[in-house]
């Protein structure tokens, strides 16, 4: 199951998914906008439970989880909660509360200026602040496509200004305990982007962080590439998800 805090048609699966569903089933869920009355982290549990039950509904007990970025935050919530239906757990880009909050704060204010004066603008710096300066520079049509995707199916860019970034600070702050996720006894993947270029996370001491506390879990950092290297880096990030994935010990 590949999750994302998202509809599922917001491109960042588009070249990782064709990999894996060469050996594997592969589903994502086209998630509602998040209840803004309710806390950050009944929202994740409640979305987990609609991951797991989806999975069941298509003959899958028990899944390979990967959660993108505010997916990531689903897929910590149900190694906690839901171990028993987890073969495994893949975390890209995660967050976690940890460094330079001023940094932090500063970028989500740029996010907001842009996001309440032009959306498209906004969507444009999003998706370029992600990929590495190479990429931007010999496939902005790439982006351009991304963007227009992201105008047309992203409920995100629906909700007004107070919303939308009350859930990206939510996105940057913790919501299950140290404790918590030292109890979680599932494999979990990390895999980090390098580059920080919205200054706002996810950073490589995010995912460090959660590599820490997680006891079964592995780190990988992509040097020199955003919050988009499973697009930028498909083949790579494919391969590396389908070997931690295939283990024989997950079977």
């Amino acid at each position: 199951m590949l999750v994302r805090l998202a509809g599922a048609g917001g491109g960042v699966w588009d070249g990782i998914w064709p990999r894996l569903a060469e050996r594997h089933a592969v589903a994502a869920v086209d998630l509602d906008g998040p209840d803004m009355s309710l806390p950050p982290r009944v929202v994740f549990e409640a979305y987990g439970d609609v991951i797991a039950s989806t999975a069941d509904a298509l003959g899958h007990r028990r899944l390979h989880v990967v959660g993108w970025n505010g997916g990531a935050h689903i897929a910590v919530a149900m190694a906690v909660l839901r171990p028993p239906t987890l073969a495994s757990v893949t975390l890209l880009t995660p967050f976690r509360d940890v460094g330079e909050r001023r940094q932090i704060d500063i970028g989500l204010d740029v996010l907001a200026r842009l996001l309440s004066g032009d959306r498209a603008l906004y969507a444009y710096h999003w998706f370029m602040a992600g990929f590495s300066d190479r990429f931007v520079e010999e496939h902005f049509d790439v982006i351009d496509a991304l963007v227009r995707k992201r105008l047309g199916n992203d409920r995100f860019l629906a909700l007004d200004v107070d919303r939308a970034m009350a859930w990206m600070r939510a996105l940057r702050r913790d919501h299950v305990t140290d404790g918590e996720l030292e109890g979680v006894d599932r494999p979990v993947l990390i895999l980090a982007a390098g580059l920080n270029r919205w200054h706002a996370g996810p950073t490589p001491a995010m995912a460090e962080a959660l590599h820490r506390l997680i006891p079964q879990s592995e780190l990988e950092v992509f040097d020199g590439l955003g919050a988009f290297f499973p697009i930028e880096a498909a083949e790579a990030t494919a391969a590396r998800i389908l070997r931690f994935i295939e283990r024989e010990d997950y079977q």
